[in-house]
């Protein structure tokens, strides 16, 4: 039995309305049914409106539990623009170094992109306890930032950015990715695509359909999932 941490800034805690069908509680459950102890470590802030989607009150973080799972809700800064969230990124990850005591020590650290620098913090806690770091890569910042023209080349945080990337390919022991090319990207970028694993997500079936539904067939006529 392993003690796996996962470092996402965006995970709402499981208090908040729909939380359990996100996919990494979905993953964190795989690893339970697996017999590992799992912690998800992540940020009060929802993502798209910028502030709080849970009160902590005074508190830096709060722990709730999520059928065996433990999740460390940490407070986060709340952001209105490009250049606030840029600081709430930041802040993140200070958070997260600041504000692992009292968990179980990790055999295994994996840290999540989007964004960099919650990664990142997944990176050097895992270099804290000298143990394995996987990266989940999942929009490729800072390409996607400047595919979408927020930003260009030449901007300074572009290569802040870019610099906290290749560090990341470098430290990870493997990269998962539900991207079918990001072993291309990280080639292109002179690190190992030989750690990449592309992991599409998946389906469990058994949340969604109801046990009276007959098995489907063997052969080639099975049931069929379109996402």
């Amino acid at each position: 039995m392993s003690t796996i941490w996962l470092v996402r800034a965006y995970t709402p805690p499981p208090s908040s309305p729909g939380a359990g069908s996100e996919r990494h509680y979905r993953f964190a459950q795989a690893l339970i049914r697996r017999g590992h102890d799992v912690v998800l470590i992540t940020s009060a802030i929802a993502r798209w409106e910028g502030r709080p989607g849970t009160d902590l009150s005074a508190d830096d973080y709060r722990d709730e539990i999520a059928d065996e799972l433990t999740v460390r809700v940490l407070r986060g800064r709340p952001y209105a623009n490009v250049f606030q969230r840029f600081l709430s990124m930041i802040h993140f990850e200070l958070m997260v170094l600041r504000n692992t005591g009292g968990l179980a020590p990790p055999d295994l650290v994996m840290g999540t992109s989007v964004d960099p620098f919650a990664a990142h913090a997944g990176q050097l806690l895992a270099g804290r306890h000298g143990v394995p770091f996987v990266l989940e890569l999942g929009d490729i910042w800072p390409r996607t930032l400047v595919d979408m023209g927020a930003i260009n080349r030449w901007h300074p945080g572009y290569w802040v950015l870019r610099i906290l990337e290749l560090s990341l390919y470098k430290k990870a022991v493997r990269i998962l990715s539900k991207l079918p090319f990001a072993k291309l990207h990280v080639a292109a970028s002179r690190r190992d695509p030989a750690k990449v694993v592309y992991l599409p997500n998946g389906v469990d079936l058994s949340r969604y359909t109801p046990g009276e539904y007959p098995p489907a067939p063997e052969g080639g006529d099975g049931f069929v999932a379109a996402y």
